[in-house]
Order: C-alpha cells, then structure tokens, then sequence
C-alpha cells in the first residue's frame, strides 16, 4: 500500500487550466503524465513552476558552440565576402532545459525538463536525503520497480540488486537508470532518476554529435592556419638571420 502512496507523489502531475489542450502522457511512455515528444508548450502550461535552465551542460555546450561557429562564419564571409554559413547549424538552437523544485515521498529535490525541438526526450530527477530518510530513497526505488518492472542486468549479464549504486529499468520508449549515492559523516545522499528516450534521446544525441564534429573541425583549422602563420614567422626570421651573417 505504502508504494501506491510513493507512486502517485512520484507521477502525478496537477492539470493546471489545460483543458483545451491535448495532453498526451499517463501511458508509462515518457515521465509521468509527458509522454516522450510531449510539446514544450503542453509541459510548460501543467507545470507553470517551470523556469529556464541555461547552464543545462548540453544547453551550455549548444549555446557555446553555435556562438563560436557563429563568429567564425561572419569572419570568414567579411574576409571572402561569400554569402552562405557554411559551419553554423541552420535554425534556432534545438536544445532547451526547464526545471522545478519537488517534494517526493519527502525526499527535496528537482526536476529537470530538456527538449530538443520543443519536444520532450529527458527528465532528471534529483533528490536528496539524508541517514535518517534513508528508508524514503528506498521506497522511491522499490516504487519504480514495482511500476515498470525488475532491474536489468548491467553489461556484465549480471542483475545487481536495487540498493546497487546503478541500476536501470526498462520503461516503454526508453530507460530509467537510477544513480544512488549514499550518506555519509557530514554529507547527504542524492538519488538520480534519470529517464532518457530511445527515437527522441537519439536525435538529440546525434545533433550533439553533430556539434561536436563541427567545432572539432573549426579548432584543427584554425590550429593548422596558426601552425602555418607560425612556420611562414620563422622561416623570415632565419632568412634575415642568414642575410646579417
């Protein structure tokens, strides 16, 4: 009975002036009532404690990224004055975070929202505890296990028991791997549910791949024009070298 408790503080999701609205969700396919693809809109109007989450690492590595390419494109077309970017990625950034604070089976802790496109691909949960709620983090756990299913077994074949440091379920559409990391003299535990999408985690996933190949490209360019700049400096200084002896 207390993991039915568990479970609806965990899942439940308040419906908030949205009945003109499609709500997709309550389905196991997604995080609580947000169905993997779930709209940023549809997530932002039931959940209105919502706020942007810029320093997200994916967020931070985007919005860096295309600032750099960015500036590269514009300094190579006033050099060459072509008119097409060529490094830049078309469009607006694709990656957004939002997170809100939560309360679960008494646990504090927050929830982080990203999208990619405006469409729901991961929810992380954190939640911190301490000694004395240590059985709380373990009805959270068993909760989730009681709603979608035993552990997996990890790469080794071997299944590893629900209190592991790591251990992950299946979920319709994806995964829930479970991170604990447990209290000790002075410090608090903290437990990561972190839900990831397998079709809209994967474009994600490739748009950053994407990213990475680009600027990647962009520095071994920009360190083979400084390695030439630096060859063409010393060879002149040999040459007036040579000319005084």
């Amino acid at each position: 009975m207390r993991y039915l408790i568990v479970l609806s503080v965990l899942f439940f999701v308040e419906p908030v002036a949205a009945d003109s609205m499609p709500i997709r969700g309550a389905t196991g396919d997604g995080y609580g009532q947000f169905s993997w693809g779930t709209s940023l809109a549809t997530v932002e109007k039931m959940s209105p404690r919502l706020s942007v989450f810029e320093e997200e690492t994916r967020t931070r590595f985007e919005r860096t990224v295309r600032k750099q390419l960015l500036k590269a494109d514009r300094s190579a077309k006033r050099a060459s004055g072509r008119t097409q970017l060529k490094r830049t990625p078309k469009g607006a950034r694709r990656l957004k975070s939002y997170r809100h604070w939560v309360k679960m089976a008494g646990l504090d802790g927050r929830v982080t929202f990203s999208f990619y496109r405006d469409q729901l691909f991961e929810v992380a949960v954190g939640l911190l505890y301490s000694a004395k709620m240590r059985s709380s983090s373990k009805d959270v756990v068993e909760a989730l296990i009681a709603k979608y299913g035993p552990v997996l077994p990890d790469a080794e074949g071997l299944t590893p028991k629900s209190d592991a440091p790591v251990v992950s379920l299946d979920i319709r559409g994806g995964r829930l791997t479970i991170y604990r990391t447990r209290p000790k003299a002075g410090k608090t535990g903290y437990l990561k549910l972190l839900y990831e999408s397998d079709s809209f985690g994967t474009e994600a996933a490739r748009y950053l791949t994407d990213l990475k190949v680009r600027i990647s490209h962009l520095k071994t360019t920009r360190s083979r024009a400084a390695n030439q700049r630096g060859g063409a400096a010393k060879k002149r200084r040999q040459k007036k070298l040579m000319e005084r002896l």
